[in-house]
């Protein structure tokens, strides 16, 4: 079972004002994410055939090569894997605020420059579920405070300095951009445009689930 849900607002100003166009706004998005799946709790078993081979020269007798059936006959499995079932309650916040000035500097020309934060608030597991290893901790025999009984180098939430999402948030993160169109004749035939901007990305709720489930 897999449950998503999203709430967002997002609210924008424009302002005209001589030869400049100022737009300034900003949005709130929260997202949860909530998931109940088997996954390989089962265990997930693969045959392929690489020991069946039993003619000369490494192909089996009818001349064929592997045979995933007589692997399987025989429960000659070639990997097996299997896990706890993925169970998560993620959750994420997603900021942001932009300004952006588009100004026509003549009737050729215009220049659009502006500014957008964009945090980097990481998902993390409602119920705090996860762990983290560290090497110097398991070389200095480190324990954790919240399952004294976990292996040295271990630590989870509650531990000191470690947070619900295991990691440090970005907060200052700042996207600055620029764009210049031309129009070389005035008569909107030709027109050349040039831009470029910092961008951040959103990392996926699925971030979280790894860290929860591993």
């Amino acid at each position: 079972y897999f449950t998503v849900n999203t709430f967002s607002y997002t609210d924008d100003v424009n302002w005209d004002h001589g030869k400049h166009h100022v737009a300034f706004g900003g949005g709130y998005a929260r997202t949860q994410l909530d998931a109940n799946n088997v996954y390989e709790g089962n265990g997930n078993f693969t045959f392929s055939g690489i020991y069946s081979q039993t003619g000369p020269n490494g192909t089996s007798a009818g001349g064929t090569g592997e045979d995933a059936n007589l692997d399987f006959l025989t429960g000659a499995a070639k990997t097996f894997i299997q896990s706890n079932n993925q169970q998560s309650a993620t959750r994420m916040s997603v900021p942001s605020l932009y300004i952006q000035d588009t100004y026509h500097a003549t009737k050729k020309l215009v220049v659009a420059a502006g500014v957008r934060w964009d945090p980097g608030l990481f998902p993390y597991d409602y119920f705090g579920r996860g762990a983290a290893f560290s090497q110097s901790g398991l070389e200095n025999n480190v324990f954790s405070t919240v399952y004294p009984n976990a292996p040295a180098g271990s630590s989870y939430y509650g531990d000191p300095g470690v947070r619900k999402a295991f990691t440090t948030n970005s907060i200052w993160q700042f996207s600055p951009r620029l764009g210049i169109t031309y129009d070389p004749f005035g008569n909107g035939k030709t027109v050349f445009r040039a831009g470029t901007a910092i961008v951040y990305d959103t990392p996926n709720l699925f971030t979280a689930e790894h860290v929860s489930q591993d």
